[in-house]
């Protein structure tokens, strides 16, 4: 049931938004660069993704909203613009969040590292045309289904402000309302001391196979971590 809901919803999506370019809002401090007036002018001709809490950057502005149950913010939503994507464990789905999206997809619990994309990289496997429902355990909301997204309305272009990530060897990771925090429900545990340097591999391969499906990535201001093989051109 949920599968047939979630194909339905996904191409009355595709009709609507399909073919036009992505602006990807993340949470990063990067993000604290960008008024709402410059988004706006950036954001114009493209489809709008906000990640959890750059929501709350811009609300007018965003046509996608992502979250998890990491780092979860409640927000309000203008439903009649936003569609909400919720990506949630498997054996714990906790009703509110369930009915605040419009999409739910689940993220397995019990797998192992070299099932995850960090470790094997295996991103035909997981398009939403292939898999509506069940995603891929990340690192991250981003790579579980955001990326993958874009991909589903065939973007031609992703643009990142945000997408900031760390350094190799980090433990944590820092966001642009690290100042004035909002409301953290379920605060995302401290890093593997490992996984830093992982994500910045995953965004090389994920890259790569964007580009030979012919979707352009592109990150648009300073202080990323995104593998060096990405295009930056700071706007």
């Amino acid at each position: 049931m949920l599968e047939e809901t979630n194909r339905g919803i996904l191409s009355g999506w595709k009709d609507i938004y399909g073919g036009k370019p992505c602006l990807m809002l993340g949470a990063g401090p990067s993000l604290a660069g960008y008024s709402p007036r410059r988004l706006t002018e950036l954001a114009e001709g493209k489809i709008v993704f906000a990640i959890k809490q750059a929501y709350l950057r811009c609300p007018s502005l965003i046509d996608f909203h992502f979250f998890n149950d990491n780092n979860f913010t409640p927000v309000y939503y203008d439903r009649t613009k936003c569609k909400v994507v919720a990506c949630l464990p498997a054996n714990h789905r906790p009703a509110p969040l369930i009915e605040m999206a419009d999409l739910v997809c689940l993220v397995g619990q019990n797998w192992e590292f070299y099932q995850s994309l960090s470790g094997s990289h295996k991103f035909a496997d997981w398009t939403l045309e292939k898999s509506p429902i069940i995603r891929p355990w990340g690192p991250g909301i981003t790579y579980e289904v955001v990326f993958y997204m874009a991909h589903y309305l065939r973007c031609p272009s992703i643009e990142t402000i945000g997408w900031d990530l760390g350094p190799k060897g980090s433990l944590n990771r820092s966001h642009f309302y690290d100042e004035v925090k909002p409301a953290l429900i379920n605060p995302a545990a401290p890093l593997d001391k490992n996984e830093a340097q992982k994500e910045i591999e995953l965004t090389a391969g994920f890259n790569k196979w964007l580009r030979a499906e012919g979707i352009h990535l592109k990150v648009i201001h300073h202080g990323s971590y995104a593998d060096d093989s990405i295009e930056r051109e700071i706007k």
